[in-house]
């Protein structure tokens, strides 16, 4: 693969909701040398996160699993936990050394499921972790400490450096009936046997508390315990007698700017639009009239920017419908899509026309084989069962104003004092 810049690109954003102001350090490794690298190794370290038993992979899922919870004692309460600075404070020696003992020896049995190789996968790790390097204006820099910024395995990278841990520490912890973690951000139930005092309880919370902490440079914050908790995008409320209670949560500073309608995008942008709120508003929210306020209220914003209730109307109706027949989320296979990325023009040809030439000339052609069927040099099948057409937008005037490289000089523009004066 033909890389023109090596280099990924770090910049900062800043988050306005904190106060005072703070900002998010980027590593932009978009089209880096070790982009494909890094693709790479989170396809992989995905196959393996999906078996852990603490992973949650999406506030769908929790709510899932929340429904299916056993009977709680009116002692129960809810706690969140928030990792501090998770990737900064990820010791690489640390993380390296505990994941392969944990590929290798508690749990082998991952990989060879899943027909990975552990000694890929670590050269893969030891590559990106220890070599990120980024460019800032006219400098070059490398990240000496914790999780490599920006790179796409990440996530799950500092999903499985923790659940190692969680391996030793949930399963003995005997006021915990339900815990789950995302990443960096935990939730769980505290529930302490009746057996057991305020005064025991207490203890065992702090026990519990000491042992999250007690792996590594990794330290985390835990709230107050509660009967109602805002986690992800959804709030959960214990009640008493009654199945467990969830809704959208949405922060006080969303401007919901949703698309207007005289933007030049797909026509069926709006429909979609529609249809994935309304589906993710039913598969979050457990009562009625909280599934009847969360749609009104998408309704309206819709019309506050310039929608018309007439053209709403109908496609809210048809999307209502079809979330009333079925709330179940079911997990497509990616490895089997191919991507046409293309930007959108009104004047280009339909949707329709591009997927009936790819299936009249690629992927079924008259008197060739099959595209599924054909191989590549390790012999084995494309697989590719169907195109997915991924209309992207013109550059706007955002990209000019805020780009992310910067117009390189004739000369160097550092001021940093050399060596040799």
């Amino acid at each position: 693969m033909d890389v023109e810049d090596p280099f990924a690109y770090f910049y900062l954003l800043a988050k306005v909701h904190k106060k005072p102001w703070v900002t998010r350090p980027i590593v932009s490794v978009s089209g880096s040398l070790c982009h494909g690298l890094g693709r790479w190794l989170d396809s992989q370290l995905q196959q393996i996160v999906k078996h852990l038993p603490f992973y949650l992979r999406s506030s769908s899922d929790l709510v899932a699993l929340l429904s299916t919870t056993k009977h709680l004692s009116p002692r129960a309460r809810l706690f969140t936990m928030d990792a501090t600075s998770m990737y900064t404070n990820i010791d690489t020696n640390h993380a390296l050394s505990e994941i392969y003992n944990f590929l290798t020896i508690t749990n082998p049995t991952i990989c060879k499921v899943e027909n990975i190789s552990v000694d890929a996968i670590m050269l893969a790790l030891n590559i990106i972790m220890r070599h990120n390097v980024f460019k800032f204006g006219d400098t070059c820099w490398v990240q000496l400490t914790g999780t490599a910024m920006g790179t796409p395995p990440a996530p799950m990278y500092a999903t499985l450096y923790f659940a190692i841990h969680e391996y030793n520490v949930i399963p003995s912890t005997i006021c915990l009936p339900f815990y789950r973690r995302y990443i960096d951000d935990g939730f769980g139930i505290w529930d302490p046997p009746n057996s057991l005092n305020d005064a025991t309880a207490k203890l065992h919370w702090h026990k519990f508390v000491n042992d999250i902490n007690e792996f590594g440079k990794l330290k985390w914050t835990f709230s107050p315990h509660t009967i109602c908790s805002n986690f992800l995008d959804i709030t959960i409320t214990l009640r008493q007698d009654a199945p467990i209670r969830t809704r959208l949560y949405e922060k006080a500073l969303n401007l919901y700017l949703y698309l207007p309608p005289h933007t030049c995008h797909p026509p069926g942008i709006l429909s979609g639009t529609i249809a994935g709120m309304i589906l993710r508003i039913y598969r979050l929210t457990s009562d009625h009239n909280d599934r009847s306020t969360s749609v009104l209220n998408f309704f309206q914003r819709l019309c506050a920017r310039g929608y018309s209730p007439h053209i709403l109307r109908p496609l809210f109706s048809q999307h209502i419908s079809r979330a009333h027949q079925s709330t179940t989320f079911v997990e497509q296979p990616t490895d089997a899509r191919l991507y046409f990325h293309l930007p959108y023009h009104p004047l280009n040809p339909s949707s329709f026309i591009i997927q009936r030439k790819f299936k009249e000339h690629m992927f079924k052609p008259t008197g060739e084989p099959e595209l599924p069927s054909i191989k590549n040099s390790m012999s084995q099948p494309f697989g590719v069962s169907r195109m997915i057409i991924a209309n992207h937008r013109p550059r706007n005037i955002g990209n000019y104003v805020a780009p992310r490289r910067f117009k390189e000089f004739a000369a160097p523009v550092s001021t940093f004092p050399r060596d040799d004066t």
